[in-house]
């Protein structure tokens, strides 16, 4: 997948507001994100990049790049009311 405006304006808002000396803590391996609006997977590349666990929330179709990692959990749904109430965990999506 070749990076998306996106994804590189994701990056530099990780410059920008995470001082470089907490990027380990802050944005570390194995934690958990939500990218809502997803597809085709800029922010999602970008969090994977940083081999973390997302939820991406969209009805598009998500490259299959990112799906191939298993580090993807592809929620198909339209818009933020699909999740609002969600629980979201490292087990999974818990609609309440």
């Amino acid at each position: 997948m070749r990076p998306s405006r996106s994804t590189l304006k994701l990056e530099e808002a990780f410059h920008v507001f995470i001082p470089a000396d907490e990027w380990d803590e802050r944005l570390a391996n194995g934690m958990w994100a939500v990218d809502l609006g997803a597809c085709p997977g800029g922010w999602t590349y970008q969090l994977v990049k940083r081999n973390m666990w997302v939820y991406s929330v969209d009805n598009g179709p998500m490259a299959q790049s990112l799906m191939d990692t298993g580090q993807v959990t592809w929620l198909r749904k339209t818009g933020l009311n699909s999740v609002r109430h969600a629980a979201i965990s490292p087990g999974g999506m818990r609609y309440g």
